[in-house]
């Protein structure tokens, strides 16, 4: 809005909020703003004034009679009335005059549905089916109604409309949509052949979707080749890990996983093998059972590329952990441990997540935490994997409780300002049920520590007693004792 006009509306907002409902409604007729002037209507409604309301969307549906959401407000008052023939001929009055105008014309037909007026919506859309400027829009707003409704068969009547007044083809990609919707993916799949024939250039989301509904109706050889061509064209890892499944599935389904696996091999041995196809290899042999011709692949391709042991371990590392051979996991993440030394910490990490996540139970306790304890003291001394909170975390998942709370408590006393510490500390003695000593090291952090320290102490405090039970003793006077000190660093 223009200054004035922004002060003037202001005013009336004002005289709104005070119950001064006369002087807004004289503000907003002295006003020459169209947008302050448009919100007459409602105020003269909220006087009590329906008639002199109507009258004023009366003038301005007069003033501008393409605007849907005038002729929306005025069947809602008479509908507020109960007046429902005096609402709908007020969307007859918008047909009557937007006749060319889809856009106004669908506007008023969901607005109307909105209403509940869904089959006078309908019959009036009907009527202007006839005008060849919006009959295509007509009809595929007819559709969504019917579709909407479950109405099947009128939908699909509605979408044979669109696609007869299509003959150009500029709307293949949006009826196929509604095949799609209808549960119809063959006349899907032939619109979109029709699409594709035309020469338009096709995204990866167009080139997917007809290799889906390829599988979908059963033309295996087309969705396998349509697959195997994006899989080329394509190099991003989520999009490739996708199309992989789909590749391994369809192969699966036509008993082609030793072809497909024996014409890639072939290439790996004859030196033409595609960037990133080694991985599809893989899959496939995974996807037979067959790990060791799998872990055999990437050692070839490895031979012959010139790859370093490290990169083959890693993979090697990957291709046991998906098919949960964790001996061999472990194996692998050792040697790694060995030949990689700058990346020593994290093969650490992986090995000692491994060893938590992949435990049967075989190994006695005392072993367990004796493995563990020899691979935490490998961890670097200044390195991050090798902080006390993971070693923590190692321990706890160990159900190793004493060591955790040790390492946590060795972690805070060598970092007294470090608020994280001293929160994981107290996180780790709640979680094992002794809550009396967390809250005694929130509150020497309290009295003792540094503001950043002091705030995150009196949060942990406000925690532990929010998360206590209801009749646990002394948690009113936790709080009280922290709202005490609060008060008093304020007064300092």
């Amino acid at each position: 809005l223009p200054q004035g006009s922004a002060v003037s509306s202001a005013r009336v907002d004002v005289l709104l909020e005070l119950g001064r409902i006369h002087p807004a409604i004289t503000a907003i007729e002295q006003s020459t703003s169209p947008e302050l002037r448009r919100r007459l209507p409602g105020v003269l409604d909220l006087a009590g004034d329906p008639s002199a309301s109507e009258t004023e969307y009366r003038r301005l549906i007069a003033a501008d009679p393409h605007q849907a959401d005038l002729y929306a407000r005025l069947a809602a008052l008479y509908l507020t009335r109960g007046d429902e023939a005096q609402a709908v001929a007020t969307y007859r009055t918008l047909f009557a005059a937007n006749r060319g105008r889809a856009d106004v014309l669908t506007a008023g037909a969901k607005q109307m549905i909105a209403m509940g007026l869904e089959a006078q919506a309908v019959t009036l859309l009907q009527g202007s089916a006839g005008d060849p400027t919006v009959a295509t829009a007509t009809h595929q707003f007819l559709f969504e109604t019917y579709l909407d409704r479950g109405d099947i068969a009128k939908a699909l009547a509605e979408l044979t409309l669109v696609e007869q007044g299509d003959p150009r083809g500029a709307l293949l990609a949006e009826v196929a949509d509604g095949y799609e919707r209808l549960g119809r993916p063959d006349a899907a799949l032939t619109l979109l052949h029709r699409l594709e024939a035309q020469g338009r250039s096709l995204g990866y989301d167009d080139r997917v979707r007809i290799a889906q509904l390829a599988a979908t109706t059963g033309h295996d050889e087309e969705a396998l080749t349509r697959w195997r061509a994006l899989w080329s064209a394509t190099s991003l890892p989520a999009r490739r890990s996708y199309i992989e499944r789909q590749i391994v599935a369809l192969a699966r389904k036509m008993d082609r996983l030793e072809p497909l696996a024996r014409e890639i091999s072939a290439r790996l041995d004859g030196g033409t093998i595609r960037p990133g196809e080694i991985d599809l290899l893989v899959a496939l042999r995974l996807a037979q059972g067959k790990a060791d011709a799998a872990a055999d692949a990437v050692r070839r391709f490895a031979a012959r590329t010139g790859a370093s042991e490290v990169v083959v371990l890693n993979q090697l590392a990957q291709l046991y952990a998906r098919v949960r051979d964790y001996d061999r996991v472990d194996a692998t993440l050792r040697r790694l441990v060995t030949v990689d030394p700058g990346n020593r910490d994290t093969h650490i990490r992986q090995l000692i997540l491994s060893m938590l996540r992949h435990e049967d139970g075989a190994v006695p306790p005392a072993q367990r935490q004796a493995d563990l304890d020899r691979l935490i003291a490998q961890f670097s001394e200044n390195g991050e994997a090798g902080g006390h909170a993971f070693k923590a975390t190692v321990y706890a998942e160990a159900s190793l409780d004493a060591q955790a709370i040790a390492q946590l408590r060795q972690g805070q006393a060598a970092n007294p300002d470090d608020a994280d510490a001293l929160l994981r500390l107290a996180t780790e003695l709640k979680r094992q049920q002794r809550p009396a000593e967390a809250i005694g090291l929130l509150q020497y952090a309290v009295e003792h520590g540094g503001t950043p320290v002091f705030l995150s102490a009196i949060d942990g405090l406000v925690d532990m007693v929010a998360d206590a039970p209801a009749d646990q003793p002394g948690s009113e006077g936790v709080l009280l004792w922290a709202e005490r000190m609060v008060l008093e660093r304020i007064a300092a």
